[in-house]
């Protein structure tokens, strides 16, 4: 019987692949693909889309807005906070441009939305569209033993047939 052994240092060797390779590709050239962690919550009468946008100044921050969906993109400022730094490694995205767009669950009133960035956190009050808003319809019961007893809104009054739709049915008499 053979017992196979992995020393220690191999073990070491094949990590340090590992990792070497993930450094290669996230330090590849090009811009790093920037995409804004958010948040989606309903309240009664709205939804709240929250999204981390850390060192993004107002004037490059683009926010639309659709019954369906938000989109929200920009550019993240390109300034080092110090000129004199020599940087080994940044992972900061300086100068990158992103866009992440949002599907909504449901329908808003996009010409009422509302907005907040304060502290790198964007805050956005989507209030729901009034055809969304559930709305409460009170309904009459007529008794059942009277003759074509349907039920009605209150305020409606329920419509005898027209001929043509008496002739339209053979089944009734």
């Amino acid at each position: 019987m053979r017992l196979m052994t992995f020393p220690l240092n191999e073990l070491d060797k094949i990590y340090r692949q590992i990792e070497q390779t993930l450094d290669d590709s996230y330090n590849a050239p090009g811009p790093i693909p920037v995409r804004p962690l958010v948040e989606l919550a309903e309240t009664a009468d709205s939804l709240l889309l929250r999204a981390m946008l850390p060192g993004i100044d107002r004037a490059k921050l683009n926010i639309e807005v659709t019954r369906e969906a938000v989109l929200i993109s920009g550019t993240y400022l390109d300034k080092p906070e110090t000129d004199k730094s020599q940087f080994f490694r940044s992972e900061f995205p300086r100068g990158a441009e992103f866009r992440r767009m949002v599907s909504l669950p449901f329908a808003v009133a996009n010409t009422a939305v509302k907005a907040n960035y304060e502290e790198g956190i964007l805050t956005l009050t989507l209030p729901k569209a009034p055809e969304v808003i559930n709305k409460v319809v009170k309904v009459s019961v007529l008794d059942s033993d009277q003759p074509g007893a349907e039920i009605t809104p209150r305020g409606a009054e329920a419509q005898e047939p027209t001929d043509s739709e008496a002739l339209d049915n053979p089944w009734e008499s």
